[in-house]
């Protein structure tokens, strides 16, 4: 990686599917308790809740990688999610405590692919989101290749599962 120049970066990650040995993957985790607000007539969270924690997760994983708003906007550049997936496994109540996990799993040319899963303090499955972001230049207003934090961070942790 070292040396690597961000036109071999972003030609080497082309359609790359993240190799996932042992649970290790580009991850960030946060945790949040369900709170009165968040819940709706039915007692438990109500799915808006759910879409903006998953939100949260997200940006603490843009920071964890480098590419924070302040960086991107500095650089002009933003992420579209062009396709959004959630299924709803189970209810999350008032009081939970809940983990977010947000995962890279897969880095095209100008689009990647971040899982997110939501447990709660049983470490019960509740949510499971699937978002395809494409790399946006907010000054042409166009799609380009992944930045270099994404492309190369897939690139090592790629070489670090298959040795």
């Amino acid at each position: 990686m070292v040396g690597m120049n961000q036109s071999e970066a972003r030609s080497s990650s082309c359609s790359l599917p993240l190799i996932i040995n042992g649970g290790r993957r580009m991850q960030k985790m946060i945790d949040i308790v369900v709170k009165a607000e968040d819940i709706d007539h039915l007692g438990h969270m109500n799915y808006m809740k759910y879409l903006f924690y998953l939100e949260k997760g997200v940006i603490n994983w843009y920071e964890m990688v480098g590419i924070g708003r302040k960086v991107l906007d500095e650089k002009g550049l933003g992420t579209v999610l062009i396709q959004f997936d959630v299924s709803y496994k189970q209810e999350a109540r008032l009081g939970d405590q809940l983990k977010i996990i947000t995962s890279l799993t897969h880095v095209g040319n100008k689009s990647f692919i971040v899982h997110q899963e939501i447990y709660n303090q049983e470490e019960q499955l509740l949510t499971r989101c699937k978002k395809v972001f494409v790399m946006f230049n907010t000054r042409t207003r166009k799609g380009i290749p992944v930045v270099q934090e994404i492309a190369q961070f897939a690139l090592q942790l790629n070489k670090e599962n298959t040795l």
